[in-house]
C-alpha cells in the first residue's frame, strides 16, 4: 500500500480537487499516514490520521521528516474511541478490502462519517461498486482445489478438495487473465455518504456468452474518488487489492447462451456464501460449510438469538465490572482464580486473560499529536 502509486496518485489527484488552506482532513485507519501526509502536502490545515495499531508511532517521525510534522496529528486509537479537537471537511479511507465488504470495515467509515464530518464534507472514496463474472479459471482451480484429488506419497487428500473450494483466492495477476463466460454482473453498488450497509445479498440469472468450463465466480471492485474511477479488474493496472475467486468444487462444462443463477450473499469477512445454478446444478459454497464453529457463530450472531452469556463471557463481565471498579489487573486476576480455580491452571493464566481484555477494554491514556 506504501509504495503503491497507481493507487496513491489517483487518491493525490482527487485530494487536489478538494483540498484548500482552510482544509481539516481525517485519514482513518491511516496505517503509517500515507495518504494524511499527502494531503498535508496538498496544503490541508490540519490533517488527524487514526489508526489503532502500533504502526501509529511511525506517522509522526514520518511527517516531521517530511516537513508537515506541524500540521499532522497522530492518534493510535480505533477510530470508534477517538476524540478529535474538531470536525472535518475531508475523510480519506482504503476500507473497501478486495470484495467491498472485505475485513468489515465499511461500518468504522460510516461512524467516522456520522461523528466527524461537517455538513456538506466530502469522502474520499464516496461511492463503490462490487461486480462478479463467471470465469474459466483452470490452472488456477487446479492449483488451489484439484491438486487435492490425486494422491501424493500414498496419501489420499481428496476430503480436503469440498474444504479447499470454501476459501476465497486472490487472483495472481502474474497469470494474466481469467476467460469470462458471462458478461460481468453488478452486485453491489454504495454510496458511502447516505449508506448503512454492512453486507449485500445478490441474485441474478445470467446468459453464457461463450462455451467453457465454469470454474468459479471472479469478483472486483470500483472506487470513486473524485470525478475517476479506480478499478481492481484483472484487466486493469495492478493495485494492492486484488480481483477475487470464489471457486467451485465441481467445474461445470457450460455452452453459449446456457443460462446461469449466480448468488453473493456477503454478512462479514467469515459469512460470505457463493452459489451457482445451471445445467440443473447447484453449488454453494462458503467458509462457514466445513468450519463449525463457524457455522455456530452464525447462529449466535444472527439478529433474533437470545439467551444467556457463556462461561467466557461470564469471566469477561466479572473482569469488565471490577476495572470499572477501578481495581487493578492483578487483584482481579487474583480474584478470578479463587473464584474459577477449574478454569485457570494457575495465576500466570489468570493474568494473561486479563491483561488481554485490560488491553482491549481499559480506557487508553490520552496522547499529543
Amino acid at each position: 500500500m506504501l509504495f503503491d502509486e497507481t493507487r496513491n496518485r489517483a487518491y493525490l489527484e482527487a485530494m487536489r480537487a478538494v483540498i484548500t488552506p482552510d482544509t481539516v482532513v481525517l485519514d482513518v485507519g491511516a496505517g503509517i499516514g500515507v495518504l494524511g501526509l499527502l494531503a498535508a502536502k496538498a496544503g490541508a490545515r490540519h490533517v488527524y490520521c487514526v489508526e489503532p495499531s502500533s504502526v501509529a508511532r511511525h506517522i509522526k517521525p514520518l511527517a516531521e521528516a517530511n516537513g508537515v510534522g506541524d500540521r499532522v496529528t497522530a492518534i493510535q486509537s480505533r477510530i470508534e474511541e477517538a476524540s478529535l479537537p474538531e470536525k472535518v471537511d475531508l475523510i480519506l479511507s482504503v476500507f473497501t478490502g478486495n470484495l467491498l465488504f472485505t475485513e468489515d470495515l465499511l461500518p468504522s467509515l460510516y461512524h467516522a462519517r456520522d461523528r466527524w464530518l461537517k455538513p456538506g464534507g466530502v469522502l474520499l472514496p464516496d461511492r463503490a461498486r462490487l461486480h462478479l463474472c463467471a470465469v474459466q479459471a483452470a490452472d488456477e482451480h487446479a492449483k488451489a482445489i484439484g491438486r487435492y484429488q490425486a494422491p501424493s506419497l500414498g496419501i489420499d487428500y481428496g476430503v480436503l478438495a469440498g474444504p479447499a473450494a470454501n476459501a476465497l483466492i486472490a487472483w495472481p495477476r502474474a497469470s494474466g487473465q481469467p476467460v469470462p463466460l458471462t458478461p460481468p454482473l453488478l452486485a453491489c453498488e454504495l454510496e458511502f455518504a447516505t449508506s448503512t450497509a454492512e453486507g449485500t445479498q445478490f441474485e441474478a440469472t445470467t446468459v453464457a456468452t461463450r462455451p467453457g468450463t465454469l470454474h468459479a465466480l471472479m469478483g472486483w471492485i470500483e472506487i470513486r474518488l473524485g470525478d475517476a474511477w479506480l478499478s481492481t479488474a484483472p484487466d486493469q493496472p495492478g493495485v494492492h487489492w486484488s480481483p477475487m475467486l470464489l471457486p467451485f468444487r465441481t467445474p461445470v462444462e457450460v455452452e453459449e447462451g446456457d443460462e446461469i443463477g449466480i448468488g453473493l450473499r456477503y454478512i462479514d469477512n467469515d459469512q460470505v456464501f457463493w452459489s451457482i445454478r445451471c445445467r440443473g446444478l447447484q453449488q454453494r459454497q462458503s467458509p462457514v460449510l466445513d468450519n463449525p464453529q463457524a457455522m455456530v457463530n452464525v447462529m449466535l450472531s444472527s439478529p433474533g438469538r437470545h439467551g444467556p452469556l457463556g462461561e467466557q463471557g461470564r469471566l469477561l463481565l466479572e473482569a469488565l465490572q471490577a476495572m470499572e471498579r477501578g481495581e487493578s489487573n492483578a487483584a482481579i486476576a487474583q480474584s478470578l482464580l479463587e473464584r474459577h480455580p477449574q478454569r485457570y491452571a494457575d495465576l500466570l493464566q489468570a493474568q494473561r486473560a486479563v491483561g488481554r481484555w485490560a488491553a482491549g477494554y481499559r480506557a487508553r491514556p490520552t496522547s499529543a499529536g
